[in-house]
């Protein structure tokens, strides 16, 4: 049980990080025209979709 919630906490936090990632550096990858705005919107979405996933998965 206690592994599993580990597994859990380790898929949590690596979305977190990705999501700090993603919004602390947002408005220079918008500038360079990595993303648009709306596909900014879709990355996120992305992350935070396979954290749930990975989460199930453990």
């Amino acid at each position: 049980m206690i592994d599993s919630l580990n597994k859990e906490l380790k898929a949590l936090e690596e979305m977190t990080d990705n999501l700090r990632t993603l919004f602390q550096h947002e408005d220079r990858l918008i500038a360079e025209g990595w993303f648009s705005k709306l596909e900014f919107l879709y990355a996120v979405y992305d992350v935070i979709q396979e954290g749930i996933e990975h989460m199930k998965e453990e």
